[in-house]
């Protein structure tokens, strides 16, 4: 840690820098738990046993079931998964309740999901349980089909939208993804690469979750706290080494009140709490105690083409230890409370220093 002061016609500054090296693991996505902000992702070489019991309405839709296996299987058609040992294993037999790493598919009642939904699905994990990197490994998971759904076409599509949701991506922004919100039912959809809005599509999005392996993507954060008056300015300086690219950025604020809130070149601001998740750049809180900044596009990711990324916001609370999520957690300096000792020593430095100032220009 460096510590410098310097004089200034009205007041001082005091200028506080933590240097992180960090070795974690993941590419993140935002897709996230909204209570412990890990992100949610299945393990390396990890065999998904998906059991799709015999359709209810078989007679009249023979084929059904085999376009919703389909569907689902077209995530783990792509390098990304496959580089990384993630497999699907369909079974038709009930698992062993024990058994780990099954996702149940249930037929539900037509018309029965919420908001006339045709399908849902998610990924099963404890919230409590996280990785060395402050992530989610799903353990299960389930997928509810609409027995409304007699269309063959929405059928594939909505086996591959549910199952997207069971790997960790969350909705798309175009109808020619899959991730999209509403499935379609006209053609049986692709990945898609990138979307006609020009944002990331279905395998850009599971790229940015699972592209990095892990160990191998290394950064460098330098945060620095720049105290003038009463206002400090908390600047972070993301610099990429190797791995797989990063798209997401969450820092801990304690609940402090933000202004001056600046993203990243191509990146925004969200506290990934949905529906009014988009925050006033000028001023706002952070949702409990997170600050989030999230690409908009792919070519914003920070990674071999665009190595470095700057972060900024102010707070009239002073620094201290906090926690940050960007390829994994680790501690870096934020906004707190109350002062920590430390930092209260650092600032009476820095008044010892002007007052010397102060009487060198006497003499």
């Amino acid at each position: 840690m460096h510590v410098t002061s310097r004089a200034r016609n009205l007041g001082f500054a005091v200028v506080i820098i933590i240097a992180s090296s960090l070795r974690t693991a993941h590419a993140q996505s935002p897709e996230r738990d909204g209570t412990s902000r890990g992100l949610i992702r299945w393990k390396n070489n990890t065999t998904i046993t998906v059991y799709v019991p015999d359709d209810p309405d078989k007679a009249a839709q023979p084929d059904r079931r085999a376009k919703v296996i389909a569907g689902m299987k077209i995530w783990f058609d792509d390098a990304t998964l496959k580089d990384r040992g993630i497999k699907i294993d369909v079974t038709g037999v009930k698992p062993a309740a024990n058994v780990k790493n099954v996702v149940t598919v249930k037929w539900a009642d037509a018309g029965s999901l919420p908001d006339g939904h045709r399908g849902e699905g998610g990924p099963a994990y404890s919230p409590d349980v996280k990785d060395a990197n402050g992530n989610h490994n799903p353990t299960g998971g389930e997928i509810d089909i609409d027995r409304g759904v007699t269309n063959l076409n929405e059928a594939f599509n909505a086996g591959a939208h549910e199952m997207g949701h069971v790997l960790g991506l969350s909705h798309g922004d175009s109808p020619i993804d899959v991730m999209f919100k509403i499935i379609r039912g006209d053609g049986e959809l692709p990945l898609s690469d990138r979307n006609n809005n020009g944002a990331a599509g279905d395998v850009a999005e599971l790229k940015a979750t699972y592209a990095a392996n892990f160990d191998d993507t290394k950064i460098d954060v330098v945060a620095t706290a720049l105290a003038i008056g009463p206002v400090y300015r908390y600047t972070y300086v993301a610099t990429w080494l190797s791995g797989g690219p990063l798209a997401v950025f969450q820092i801990g604020t304690h609940g402090a009140s933000l202004f001056d809130i600046t993203p990243a070149l191509g990146w925004m601001v969200d506290d990934f709490a949905p529906p009014n998740d988009w925050l006033d750049l000028r001023t706002g809180l952070g949702t409990d105690v997170f600050l989030g900044f999230v690409h908009q596009r792919d070519e914003f990711n920070l990674d071999d083409d665009n190595r470095q990324l700057t972060f900024a916001f102010s707070s009239l609370r002073p620094p201290g230890a906090t926690e940050a999520f960007f390829n994994g957690s680790f501690e870096t300096l934020g906004p707190t409370i109350v002062p920590e000792q430390s930092t209260v020593q650092l600032l009476a430095v820095g008044l010892l220093l002007l007052v010397g100032v102060a009487r060198t220009g006497r003499t």
